[in-house]
C-alpha cells in the first residue's frame, strides 16, 4: 500500500523525488479563478508589502469565515437576540439545511449540501519533468474536463 503524501510545488526540486515520483497523479481543492479571488490575493499581497503568493488554502479559510459572518449577520437582522447563541446556531444549521445555500467567494460558487459540507471541484495534477501540471478538473456537476 503506497502512503498518503503531501506534495508541493517545489517537491521536484530534488532529483532522487523526482525520478521516483514521474507520473504521479494528485488532487487539490480547485480555487477557480474570479475577481473575489483575484482581489483577495492583491489586498494580501497589499497588506503583507510583498509579492509573495498567497497559499491556496488561505482562500477556503477566508471564505469559510465570511460564510460564517455573513449567516451570524443574517441571523441577527432577522431579529434573534445576538445572547441567545442556540437559536443563532439553530438559524445558521435551517439555512444551510433547509435553504439551498450558495455563495460567490475567492474560491467561486461555494455551495453547501444539507449537511453543511461544500460541494465543490478539484484540479487534478500530474507530475511531468520538473513541474506539477493541472491535466483535469473534476466537479459534481461536469464530473472530469481534461484540459
Amino acid at each position: 500500500m503506497i502512503p498518503d503524501i503531501w506534495v508541493t510545488e517545489n517537491a521536484t526540486e530534488t532529483a532522487i523525488l523526482k525520478e521516483a515520483m514521474q507520473g504521479v497523479i494528485g488532487t487539490s481543492p480547485s480555487r477557480g479563478e474570479n475577481s473575489y479571488g483575484e482581489q483577495f490575493s492583491i489586498n494580501y499581497q497589499s497588506y503583507t508589502g510583498d509579492d509573495t503568493e498567497v497559499f491556496s488554502h488561505s482562500y477556503f479559510s477566508y471564505d469559510s469565515v465570511y460564510i460564517l459572518a455573513n449567516l451570524i449577520d443574517s441571523a441577527l437582522l432577522s431579529g434573534i437576540n445576538a445572547s441567545d447563541v442556540p437559536s443563532i446556531n439553530q438559524y445558521i444549521v435551517n439555512k444551510i439545511t433547509f435553504g439551498n445555500f450558495t455563495h460567490i467567494g475567492t474560491t467561486g460558487n461555494m455551495t453547501l449540501n444539507k449537511f453543511g459540507d461544500r460541494e465543490m471541484a478539484y484540479d487534478i495534477f500530474n507530475i511531468q519533468e520538473d513541474e506539477l501540471v493541472k491535466v483535469a478538473l473534476w466537479d459534481l456537476e461536469n464530473e472530469i474536463q481534461i484540459r
